[in-house]
C-alpha cells in the first residue's frame, strides 16, 4: 500500500512558486492550495500553471488567503515564496498549525531566527528545509558522481555565477528592495 500524496500549499504566487509547483507535480505530490494576497492574481497564476502542467480543472488547488492556507486541513507542508522579512511570521503560523515548511532563500533575516524555528519545529517533529533548487537538484548529484569517479580528493573548484539585471530588474525585483529583502542580491545569489 502506498502512502498518500504529500499535500503542499504555496504561500505566494511569485515566479519562483511556479518552479516549485512544477517540482512538486513532477514528484507525485499535490498542490492543494495557493495563498495569495490578491485572489484574482492567484486564480490567474493557478490557471497558467495548471494549463502548462496539464493539471485537470478538478485537481486545481484552492486559491485562498495566507491565513486560510496555513490553517487548512488539506496542507501538510507549506512552501514559502514570500519576502524573507515575512518568513518569521509565517513559519510561526505554520508551526502553530503543525505544517512542515520549505522556505525560499535566504531562509531568515539572521541565523538566530532560523535556529529558533528549527528548535521549535524539531520539538513538534516538524521539518524545515531550504528551497535552494541547485543544492537539491540533478546537477549537484552529477557533480558528486563525477568527483567520486575521479578517485581522489578535490583540490580546487572554480565556479562562476552571474546574473545580469536590466533597469526593469533594478526597479522591480524584490532583491533590490531592502525593506523586503534586507540581504539584497547577496542573500539570494550568495546562497549558492
Amino acid at each position: 500500500m502506498s502512502s498518500p500524496a504529500l499535500r503542499v500549499g504555496l504561500l505566494g504566487a511569485a515566479n519562483i512558486a511556479w518552479r516549485a509547483w512544477a517540482g512538486v507535480h513532477a514528484n507525485g505530490m499535490t498542490v492543494t492550495r495557493v495563498g495569495c494576497r490578491d485572489a484574482d492574481r492567484g486564480r490567474d497564476f493557478v490557471k497558467r500553471v495548471c494549463d502548462t502542467l496539464k493539471i485537470e480543472e478538478a485537481a486545481m488547488p484552492t486559491v485562498c488567503s495566507y491565513e486560510e492556507l496555513v490553517s487548512a486541513a488539506d496542507v501538510d507542508v507549506v512552501y514559502m515564496a514570500t519576502p524573507v522579512t515575512a518568513h518569521d511570521h509565517w513559519v510561526k503560523e505554520c508551526i502553530q498549525y503543525e505544517n512542515h515548511v520549505v522556505g525560499e532563500k535566504p531562509s531568515a533575516v539572521d541565523a538566530e531566527v532560523l535556529r529558533s524555528w528549527i528548535e521549535t519545529l524539531d520539538q513538534r517533529n516538524l521539518v524545515y528545509m531550504d528551497g535552494t533548487m541547485l543544492s537539491h537538484g540533478k546537477r549537484v548529484r552529477e557533480v558528486c558522481a563525477a568527483v567520486k569517479r575521479m578517485g581522489g580528493p578535490v583540490k580546487h573548484i572554480f565556479v562562476n555565477f552571474t546574473l545580469g539585471g536590466d533597469e526593469a530588474f533594478l526597479q522591480n525585483n524584490i532583491r533590490t528592495h531592502p525593506d523586503l529583502e534586507p540581504h539584497g542580491v547577496l542573500g539570494d545569489l550568495g546562497w549558492y
